[in-house]
């Protein structure tokens, strides 16, 4: 265990540690919507509150306040006695910071017009409008999840999917630091070896503040949990198209895509567009069926939509088909209305075959999460 550092005079310097990353890759997005923002900041705080629960499983020890403060949050949650819980944990601090934490994450995985359309919903007001309920709704949440102590009695759930994915196991905790510590404040870090992840070490910080009311440290908020959730979103896409490359590679090589146009025009009452795809089955087996994505983007190379299609009238080996699909659009969603405005000429897209089902029963598909085995393309394929 790391050693507490002295007692400072000043505040430590949580805005840095808050400070999301910069973006080096575009994470791909669904179509973006105003009502689908609000679910997805729901969803990421679901996932946000299991992840507040990592520091609460872990045997820390050490002899100062605010490690003690953690350890005795750790023993409360073990005992299910929520006023010892409350006592070193500010709930109603710690998830507004969580709420802060994942607009921040929304917004650094937001890309192109989804971010713009994100940041339009913030500058309305529409989501500061939800922070108020969605704090009291998640508060009430982290207290029922103290009081019962047990993520098991959820098994198969989302809350237990999402405890799962964040990778929050005991084993994988490696030590912690009091960062900066003053009278009033106090910056803990908690380091996480993940070799899920390749052997990545992921640390949490944690702030605290002193209650002289209540004479005890307190844990208020986790300033970086934005850096924290969106590396393991990055280091998990990387093995993800890392294990789907050669499946791609033997799904590209069974249908080649040969054209993709779009025309106007789903319906007399209905905005929209259709996707005209020409494509040929360019293996040696019948084709039963096959499952794809058309990804559309500007000219800037922003992404705008995507669509899912699949073809299951057959296809024989070498023979050669063509198909549309609408693509329902809204004009008040500012992505959805360029993809139905632009000229074709202007639109970039790319059609990504994600499945194919062979007459004989055979299947090629690629993964849409890490399995917990690594699976062959050749045992992909069967």
């Amino acid at each position: 265990m790391a050693k507490d550092t002295p007692k400072k005079t000043q505040k430590p310097d949580t805005e840095k540690m808050a400070k999301a990353p910069a973006k080096d890759t575009q994470p791909a997005s669904e179509k973006p919507r105003k009502l689908g923002t609000v679910k997805s900041i729901a969803g990421v705080l679901l996932a946000i509150l299991v992840v507040a629960f990592i520091w609460v499983f872990l045997p820390l020890s050490g002899t100062s306040g605010p490690a003690n403060a953690v350890r005795t949050a750790w023993d409360a949650v073990e005992s299910k006695d929520l006023e010892a819980f409350q006592k070193v944990v500010n709930t109603d601090a710690l998830v507004k910071s969580l709420i802060e934490q994942v607009i921040a994450y929304e917004e650094i995985n937001a890309e192109g017009a989804t971010a713009n359309n994100f940041r339009q919903l913030m500058s309305q007001g529409m989501i500061g409008a939800f922070r108020n309920d969605l704090a009291a709704t998640y508060n009430i949440q982290l207290n029922e999840l103290v009081e019962t102590g047990n993520l098991d009695q959820r098994k198969d759930g989302l809350l237990w999917r999402l405890w799962q994915q964040t990778g929050a196991k005991p084993e994988y905790f490696v030590d912690y630091e009091v960062l900066d510590q003053n009278d009033q404040n106090a910056l803990l870090t908690l380091n996480f070896e993940r070799p899920d992840l390749d052997g990545a070490v992921l640390s949490l910080n944690l702030l605290l503040e002193h209650n002289s009311q209540k004479d005890s440290w307190q844990v208020t908020g986790a300033p970086n949990l934005a850096n924290f959730l969106f590396t393991i979103n990055q280091r998990q896409k990387e093995q993800l198209a890392e294990l789907n490359a050669p499946i791609q590679k033997r799904l590209n090589e069974t249908v080649n895509v040969i054209d993709v146009q779009k025309s106007g025009g789903v319906g007399e009452t209905s905005n929209g567009v259709l996707w005209r795809v020409a494509y040929r089955n360019t293996s040696s087996r019948n084709i039963e069926s096959f499952d794809a994505t058309i990804t559309i983007k500007n000219a800037n190379d922003q992404h705008l939509g995507e669509l899912k299609i699949s073809d299951d009238d057959g296809l024989a080996s070498g023979q050669t088909a063509e198909r549309a699909w609408p693509m329902p659009l809204s004009t008040t969603n500012s992505a959805e209305a360029e993809i139905l405005t632009a000229s074709p000429r202007t639109l970039q897209t790319e059609v990504t075959i994600t499945k194919v089902v062979f007459k004989n029963g055979d299947r090629l598909t690629l993964f849409k999460e890490l399995p917990t085995t690594v699976t062959t393309p050749e045992e992909a394929a069967e």
